[in-house]
Order: structure tokens, then C-alpha cells, then sequence
């Protein structure tokens, strides 16, 4: 399995003034709605926190990550929630075009 950061847009509400984007990590070989495999964003857009022991260089590390992953015009695609819901998508769980990333270490609940 791989990850990494995508843009969602946040578009399933009926009136477009409630749409939104957020950053989340997208997990590729997962279910979105456990019905379909593809792809699994984060819930919730994603947090910048690490552990101490990495300090902000862990901070600066998982920025610089999603940047140069929507930088990548395989990746810098905005992804729907009412896309992903219809299965679009899908097929870059399967197409072996993933783009495999170092895992950072579990953020921290705060």
C-alpha cells in the first residue's frame, strides 16, 4: 500500500457555497466507502504535528512531502468527494503508477 497528499474537494452538499478543499493523505488499495476498493483519504484534512523527538525538522519534512506532491502532475489533480463516491479514481489503486513515500512517524493527538 501507498499514500500520499492530495487536495479534496469537499463538494456532497447541495448548495455549492458549503464546498470546501483539505489537504488528506490518500491511501491507495483502500476502500473509500468499504464498499469499493481504490482509494481511502483521511476522514479529516490532515494536521502538521510530529513528536518531539523530531522537533520542527519533522514539521518541515511532512511539508515539503505534500508539496512536492501536488507539485507531481500525477498527483496534483483535485480529487471530489462526489467523485470518489461514483468510483472515480479507482484505478490508481490498481494501475502500478503509485507514488511510493517514506511513512512518517504517527502524529500525536492533540
Amino acid at each position: 500500500m501507498s499514500w500520499n497528499y492530495r487536495i479534496i474537494l469537499h463538494d456532497l452538499d447541495s448548495d455549492p457555497v458549503n464546498h470546501w478543499y483539505g489537504l488528506h493523505e490518500v491511501h491507495y488499495g483502500m476502500p473509500y466507502d468499504r464498499s469499493q476498493p481504490g482509494i481511502g483519504p483521511t476522514k479529516e484534512p490532515i494536521t502538521f504535528t510530529c513528536g518531539r523527538d523530531e522537533g520542527k525538522e519533522g514539521i518541515i519534512a511532512a511539508l515539503e512531502m505534500a508539496l512536492r506532491n501536488l507539485r507531481d502532475p500525477r498527483w496534483g489533480v483535485v480529487l471530489t468527494d462526489s467523485g470518489m463516491e461514483r468510483g472515480e479514481g479507482k484505478e490508481l489503486a490498481t494501475s502500478g503508477d503509485t507514488l511510493r513515500v517514506r511513512r512518517l512517524p504517527k502524529r500525536p493527538s492533540i
